[in-house]
């Protein structure tokens, strides 16, 4: 038996990859090409919702998920879910909502390391002066941004 399954999904700018085992998703990734896929139910789960998604009929996600990290970055993994469809807030926003005001380069620097974008999303975060990174690329922050009604 697998224990590590993948299933890719063609959009405008590539590929959007998911990775999971038996019983949850594991990661969220980007790709210019596919990667060799071994689907199993809880890939397809998370990949039709993100299809729906990317077709702007669906504004949240109930995928099995798990990651790991500290105490701080699973703070601010977890409050991205709190971040409404539609709307952004800046790292220094997300920073206070948290509990820590001065650590918005930290939460920037967790954003990039998450595991799990779109499901957990980061693009919703931006910078004050503008829309900041984005680690798989800004254009597909603007992308995903856009399927939101978002422009900056």
């Amino acid at each position: 038996m697998k224990d590590k399954f993948c299933q890719c999904l063609k959009f405008e700018l590539g590929y959007i990859c998911l990775e999971a085992t038996e019983s949850f998703l594991t990661r969220i990734f980007f790709a210019k090409s596919p990667v060799e896929s071994f689907p199993n139910h809880i890939t397809q789960a998370c990949a039709q919702q993100i299809q729906e998604y990317l077709e702007g009929r669906r504004e949240s996600f109930n995928c099995t998920y798990r990651f790991c990290g500290t105490d701080f970055q699973l703070r601010v993994l977890y409050a991205l879910q709190a971040i409404p469809y539609g709307q952004v807030i800046t790292y220094k926003q997300l920073a206070e909502e948290i509990g820590h005001p001065r650590a918005y380069r930290a939460v920037a620097n967790t954003l990039a390391a998450n595991p799990l974008p779109i499901i957990l999303p980061c693009h919703r975060v931006i910078a004050s002066n503008g829309l900041g990174g984005y680690s798989p690329g800004v254009e597909i922050k603007k992308f995903l941004l856009s399927i939101e009604g978002v422009t900056i």
